[in-house]
């Protein structure tokens, strides 16, 4: 295949997987504004059996979101690793090609990256809570 021909293979690849992931993260990004605040919630040490019970329960849910926004966060790095080690090689070699990646990368960056900004402030504000929430459970299962 000449690599204009796989060129567009890959934009076509490319663009269904970004539609997916965006059409996705549109979906989840309601389910991940609950976690949206500008520093996590820290929980105090837990006194009882059913608060235990609540703390492990909470630490499910959230990492699960955690998991879930990972995910996201790691298709664009992905995304713009891939294009950049592409725009790297088409450097002085294809100048043609050079800026034609040069707008795709500007293109993504346009068109995801607020969202990129958003997802990863509420992956830092759960991992926070999730790495004290751990924390208490394990010193109420050791007490």
């Amino acid at each position: 295949m000449a690599d204009g021909g796989k060129d567009s293979v890959l934009g076509e690849r490319n663009n269904s997987d970004q539609k997916r992931r965006e059409s996705s993260s549109d979906e989840n990004s309601c389910s991940y504004s609950k976690y949206e605040k500008d520093e996590p919630e820290l929980k105090g040490p837990i006194r009882t059996f059913s608060q235990y019970k609540e703390y492990v329960q909470e630490y499910r849910d959230k990492y699960d979101s955690y998991c879930s926004l990972n995910k996201i966060l790691e298709s664009y790095r992905n995304e713009f690793l891939k294009l950049g080690k592409d725009l790297e090689y088409a450097k002085g070699r294809d100048m043609d090609r050079y800026y034609n990646i040069l707008g795709q990368l500007k293109e993504s960056y346009q068109r995801c990256g607020e969202r990129h900004k958003r997802l990863k402030k509420i992956f830092v504000v759960l991992h926070g809570e999730l790495e004290q929430l751990k924390q208490r459970i394990k010193d109420f299962a050791h007490s």
